[in-house]
């Protein structure tokens, strides 16, 4: 009887023991699902809106819109030697200030330093100070930057780039009291010669576009 009481009392030590030891299922929180993103999913998520450009329809040319500004086609001309400008296009803005791009034909495709040489004392202005260097379109093209001091005129900032048989000059006209310099420095850095043959969708009434 003794030792059928002694094997009782160690049964129910051991129960005691297994109750107290916290259940594994019940205790601990369970692990959260790891979250898989799908190809749908990403798909969904809008892309960033595409700037709108204007694209000139002669040429091809083209800027990102430019805000507070109105383009015009000023004058054209059908042809004539290398000095002639064969389109120029005008932003009229709401301050005393334009943004100009002109457009030279340069048949011999030579680049920017060869045609200043034959036509610069024709499209220069006087006074102009060459300030070197600057890049165009986001650092795609290289052209040279000339600042005009105010005379009996206002003062100018030119930046001339030459592209395949082609020569343009983006000019800043400084009217008094103006604010637009910040408007030219966006037409250098969004000008792209050839929209055309980046696949751009050209307008053919010379408004804007998307690319």
């Amino acid at each position: 009887m003794g030792r059928i009481s002694s094997s009782l009392l160690l049964f129910g030590i051991v129960a005691c023991s297994d109750s107290a030891r916290p259940s594994t299922s019940s205790s601990q929180a369970a692990a959260p699902a790891a979250t898989t993103v799908t190809s749908a999913a990403l798909s969904a998520v809008p892309a960033a809106p595409t700037p709108e450009r204007y694209t000139d329809p002669r040429f091809g040319w083209s800027v990102e819109s430019l805000a507070d500004f109105e383009p015009e086609v000023t004058f054209d001309n059908a042809d004539g030697g290398p000095e002639v400008i064969r389109r120029r296009v005008t932003w009229r803005g709401t301050a005393r200030g334009d943004l100009v791009v002109d457009v030279w034909h340069d048949p011999t495709a030579a680049g920017l330093d060869a045609w200043l040489g034959r036509v610069g004392h024709v499209v220069m202005y006087s006074g102009s100070r060459d300030e070197g260097t600057v890049s165009v379109g986001g650092g795609r093209l290289a052209g040279r930057r000339w600042s005009v001091p105010r005379g009996q005129a206002s003062e100018k900032t030119v930046v001339f780039v030459a592209a395949s048989t082609y020569v343009f000059r983006l000019m800043y006209v400084n009217g008094e009291g103006d604010t637009s310099a910040s408007a030219f420095g966006r037409l250098v850095d969004t000008f792209m010669p050839d929209a055309h043959a980046r696949g751009a969708r050209t307008s053919t009434t010379g408004g804007p576009t998307h690319e």
